[in-house]
């Protein structure tokens, strides 16, 4: 039988598997994972990927490079959200620590400039309304802090992947 490609194996593997060796071979090149959680189904799949993928890499002898989990607090969000958000994130750390996987979790929140209060109160901004489809939010509330984040990470460590969870 000819020697298959590493492409041509992942081809053959379940969904699943193919992204925990693709991030398993990033770790082992040394990249630093960045995962950008939402708290979300897509971005707790992907950290849950990341995660097992660490172990595995660990497992198999490597030096398992550190794994970042960033979040952004908008500020915004019912305190039951918030909880839940700041629940997960403590299980991750707690998980991570348990089996020896380097972890660091970042929460970022808005700029003061940006945060609702501000923008809205100060009469910066009208409040966004679902019906427009202006989501400036989204970019100075999640994405922006996130970015923040990933400079940071990318000023320390030579090489950075940063994963998202979407469908």
């Amino acid at each position: 039988e000819d020697a298959k490609s590493i492409e041509q194996q992942l081809v053959e593997l379940s969904p699943v598997d193919r992204a925990m060796r693709s991030i398993e071979r990033v770790l082992k090149d040394g990249f630093t994972a960045v995962v950008a959680f939402s708290s979300g189904k897509d971005s707790s799949v992907t950290a849950n990927l990341t995660l097992n993928a660490a172990i595995n890499v660990i497992r198999e002898g490597f030096t398992c490079p550190p794994v970042v989990i960033s979040h952004s607090d908008t500020m915004v969000e019912s305190p039951v959200v918030r909880a839940l958000a700041d629940g997960e994130l403590a299980k991750m750390k707690a998980f991570a620590d348990r089996h020896g996987i380097p972890i660091e979790v970042r929460v970022g929140r808005p700029s003061l400039s940006a945060c609702f209060a501000t923008r809205i109160i100060g009469a910066r901004a009208l409040p966004p309304f679902p019906q427009l489809g202006v989501r400036d939010c989204s970019t100075s509330w999640k994405i922006l802090p996130n970015q923040r984040t990933i400079r940071k990470v990318t000023a320390r460590d030579a090489k950075v992947l940063t994963l998202i969870g979407t469908r």
